[in-house]
């Protein structure tokens, strides 16, 4: 059940120091795992199986515009199960747990990959959450967790990847001034591209208006402000979800902004986005620089359906208990070159 190449990743990436050469990262102190375990995780939930119709979606009829060469569409699936279990809020993407995804009945719902899904009657393992709360919004992987937010404005991570579905959750925030977490994006930790440590991007209401915050992962509760941004004043174009996409011709974090009844999804430039990073590659990292910074305020897609969640290349259509489609999008990532010695 424990897995140790993203709690190395973690380490690595909180603690390394750009060199010319590859920078190793340290084991973790002596008895770190099973403090860990006993912190992070619980006894393993009762879980049972229900059965998910899964049918593909025409590339015509999927409504997927791709707006730069970097981003291309490559199928769609409509799945539907009991509407019992609740609407799906995220999408959490393991290459050992496959495809998670949380409800805002509190439960997991696990999958095979979203790449290895096939066409047709499907099971899936249904897992009650550990102290679930009322979940309303769900988050993709960051080192192997998963960031829920729930209906009481607090803010907790479960580490999957640790853990698997008996993750228990982790106190990560509490959202003040009346606001409500509706989305929840990561950005890519090893590109160091937002301000420092803090690549969740939380986005909702606030005021009658659209704010975000930005905020780190971490086990213990810090307060958390959605700020509203200034152009969020018309409802028809207000953002309905975020992502983290660190994409070519874009910038590291998109917004899916609704226009009529299309949904566009723009790319915006972190304030501190780092030309000069380190990219982690399995549990070593390299010093490199970006080829080229993206253009702020580019159109990367637009879709035809309302966009709830996304993440990584997967991006979720759940308006309702029973039903979500999920469109996958493959990813050019911006091209990046080794720093050269000095």
């Amino acid at each position: 059940m424990v897995r140790s190449s993203s709690l190395a990743q973690m380490l690595l990436a909180l603690s390394v120091v750009p060199m010319a050469a590859a920078v190793q990262a340290a084991p973790p102190p002596p008895g770190w795992f099973e403090r860990h375990q006993a912190e992070a995780c619980a006894a393993e939930p009762a879980s049972r199986t229900a059965a998910v119709t899964v049918s593909e979606i025409p590339a015509a009829k999927a409504g997927v515009r791709t707006r730069i060469p970097a981003l291309r569409f490559e199928r769609a699936l409509d799945l539907r199960y009991d509407p019992a279990l609740g609407r799906a809020l995220g999408a959490f993407v393991d290459g050992k747990l496959g495809l998670v995804l949380a409800t805002d009945k509190g439960l997991w719902l696990r999958l095979t990959r979203p790449q290895d899904l096939r066409t047709g009657v499907r099971t899936t393992s249904v897992s009650p959450m550990v102290d679930a709360g009322q979940p309303a919004a769900q988050s993709g992987s960051i080192y192997g967790y998963t960031l829920i937010a729930r209906a009481d404005g607090s803010l907790v991570s479960y580490d999957l990847s640790f853990c698997g579905l008996a993750a228990k959750p982790l106190a990560n925030g509490r959202v003040g001034g009346g606001g409500a977490v509706r989305t929840l994006a990561v950005l890519d930790p090893s590109l160091r591209g937002f301000v420092a440590g803090s690549h969740i991007i939380a986005g909702g209401d606030v005021g009658g208006r659209w704010g975000e915050a930005s905020l780190e992962l971490g086990t213990t509760s810090r307060p958390v402000s959605l700020v509203p941004r200034p152009e969020s004043t018309h409802v028809a174009e207000r953002p309905v979800a975020l992502v983290g996409w660190d994409v070519a011709g874009g910038c590291d974090l998109a917004r899916f902004v609704v226009v009529g009844r299309v949904v566009t999804a723009t790319s915006d430039c972190s304030p501190d986005f780092a030309v000069h990073t380190v990219r982690v590659l399995g549990d070593v990292g390299f010093p490199v620089t970006r080829v080229a910074e993206g253009r702020a305020g580019a159109s990367l897609a637009s879709f035809s359906f309302p966009v709830t969640a996304a993440s990584d290349g997967v991006v979720l259509s759940a308006t309702a208990p029973g039903r979500v489609a999920i469109v996958l999008l493959a990813i050019q990532a911006a091209t990046y070159r080794p720093e050269q010695r000095r």
